[in-house]
């Protein structure tokens, strides 16, 4: 399929009842990653120098207002990312003021990490959100965590993994087709072929243990990939149909997601539209340490949505144009030629 013969794509897994939340909880790190996949390390820094703990607690409990006074939302995903969120001291009281919430529903919380601390202070993490599952009030937990073997060899990474899985193993729900309240994911920057075989072993030594590993999107740097392991990096994430494209033929054919669809067309490395609608704004926002809230930093602007700290924060009313080359959050619910 060629870029030009792309007529319309839906995403069926869009949901209106859900409020995606994903919070930049802080921009300090104890990594210097070379594939950083938040960008300027320096520009982190510069911001890491004002955050303190007063305003991080006071963007949490401003976070569970709105959280506490949604109605028509069935479900709420929030995202802890950094940074490094698990190094900060307070983070275990947010994570856990978070899972405890009066919300009356489903809460989704995840956290990337770099997996640096010891096995026992992610299992606590597990523990502590487990706790606070019940009837009603689902609750749960993915702990996303990206291998980078400047800072740690593969084998210690996939035993740590292992350590957490055994000390906080995810407690299943009453019906075999519900998800587990707590999932472990193993993130691989793949670079080189290299990177992708160590991939592969790396799935198949934590499977067994229930820790599900997909490879990191490299963007912002350069890769040396060959055709063959493109190949297969695209035949396994389309897998599985995330989203509907419909051709000029008027043929549906499916991907897992906006990344899967650009990889597959023919002479273009990613769907690249004139315009598609998204709802991020409407059914998302993106909140950084300061408590500043805007619609979504990959859509090709920075709209501001205001603060959660002073009352001005207000979500958007309708869908929006974008311009973007992919999708970072899966917001979009449809997309077709502007």
């Amino acid at each position: 399929m060629r870029n030009e013969d792309v007529v319309r794509i839906e995403n069926p897994a869009a949901r209106p009842d859900r409020l995606d939340i994903r919070w930049h909880v802080t921009s300090q790190c104890n990594y210097a990653c070379d594939f950083c996949i938040q960008g300027d390390r320096e520009a982190h820094r510069r911001d890491a120098a004002g955050e303190s703990a007063a305003t991080r607690a006071a963007v949490c409990e401003a976070l569970l207002e709105r959280i506490g006074s949604l109605r028509g939302y069935k479900s709420v995903h929030v995202g802890l990312i950094g940074g490094e969120v698990t190094i900060l001291p307070d983070f275990p009281e947010l994570l856990e003021r978070f899972a405890s919430c009066g919300f009356r529903g489903d809460l989704s919380l995840q956290i990337t990490t770099n997996l640096s601390l010891p096995a026992e202070r992610y299992a606590a993490l597990c523990r502590s959100v487990r706790r606070c599952d019940r009837p009603g009030m689902r609750r749960y937990l993915f702990p996303a965590a990206s291998f980078d073997r400047a800072y740690v060899s593969q084998e210690a990474f996939t035993e740590k993994l292992r350590a957490i899985a055994r000390s906080a193993p995810a407690k299943r729900r009453l019906f075999s087709r519900a998800a587990p309240s707590v999932q472990l994911r193993a993130g691989f920057p793949i670079l080189t072929d290299d990177d992708y075989d160590a991939y592969l072993r790396m799935a198949d030594e934590l499977a067994p243990c229930g820790v599900r590993t997909d490879p990191i999107p490299i963007r912002r740097y350069r890769t040396e990939l060959s055709d063959a392991v493109r190949e297969k990096l695209a035949a396994e994430r389309s897998g599985g149909a995330g989203i509907r494209v419909l051709d000029g033929a008027g043929v549906l054919h499916g991907f897992p997601s906006i990344q899967a669809l650009g990889q597959a067309l023919e002479g273009a490395e990613h769907f690249c539209p004139r315009g598609f609608r998204c709802d991020a704004g409407v059914h998302s926002l993106w909140v950084d340490a300061f408590g500043s809230a805007w619609r979504c930093p990959v859509l090709g602007d920075r709209l501001a949505l205001g603060s959660v700290l002073d009352g001005s924060l207000r979500l958007l009313e309708d869908s929006a144009l974008g311009t973007a080359d992919h999708c970072s959050c899966s917001q979009f619910h449809l997309i077709e030629r502007a």
